[in-house]
């Protein structure tokens, strides 16, 4: 229960999340464009972390999910009941042994 007491405490305001999210949301699909015109590692290594800190703010997942997340993993990822749903099964997670794997449905919308 002391675990839990402090995890709670840490966690980050509704207020700074949504912010995460809509910062992410301009900044995805702008880099994205970027890269098509012109490849870069720089702008590839923000894409991938605005889209961790999108993801993250959405489930709570560590960081460390979505970098073990394995190309395997998404190409199975099972269509869920709406259109353009998916649901990713993430195995490789520090907490699996407790928890079992990590999930996370996307949705193209």
């Amino acid at each position: 229960m002391e675990v839990k007491e402090q995890k709670d405490a840490n966690m980050h305001p509704m207020k700074e999340l949504q912010k995460c999210r809509k910062l992410a949301m301009v900044a995805i699909p702008k880099l994205l464009s970027k890269l098509e015109r012109e490849f870069d590692y720089s702008d590839l290594w923000k894409l991938y972390g605005y889209v961790s800190a999108y993801l993250a703010s959405l489930y709570g997942h560590r960081h460390g999910v979505f970098v073990n997340m394995t190309d395997v993993e998404v190409s199975q990822a099972v269509h869920g009941p709406e259109k353009g749903d998916y649901l990713l099964k993430i195995s490789e997670d520090k907490t699996n042994q407790t928890f079992g794997m990590a999930k996370m449905l996307l949705s193209s919308a």
